[in-house]
């Protein structure tokens, strides 16, 4: 059982990436129809970075992205990554993202 949530913790941890890289793009990372070439895509292809992401987002969604979990950003890690220290407080557009981040933080911590 101990396995399993930690498998969790870090699926959660790439889905935020996901969400917060389709807000930014409009579009998830990876799509298609069709869910065979879907988690193809998942396994093997690589994330497309806009020209217009920020490398301090885009080093924020890389660390939680990461295809292999063990060297996923972790919550400590993400509350003291350089985006969410610096960026977010120079930045009102992402008050929004604020509010996201604590309310799964609170989803999470009181599950």
């Amino acid at each position: 059982i101990k396995i399993k949530k930690i498998i969790y913790f870090f699926s959660v941890l790439r889905a935020l990436g996901c969400i917060l890289y389709e807000i930014f793009t409009g579009t998830p990372p990876f799509y298609t129809n069709n869910l065979y070439q879907l988690v193809e895509m998942i396994i093997k292809s690589q994330i497309k970075w806009p020209k217009t992401m920020s490398n301090t987002f885009k080093s924020f969604l890389q660390g939680l992205l990461t295809k292999d979990s063990s060297k996923r950003l972790t919550w400590p890690e993400l509350a003291q990554h350089e985006f969410v220290k610096n960026g977010i407080k120079s930045n009102l557009n992402f008050l929004l993202f604020q509010c996201f981040f604590f309310k799964i933080l609170l989803f999470f911590l009181l599950k």
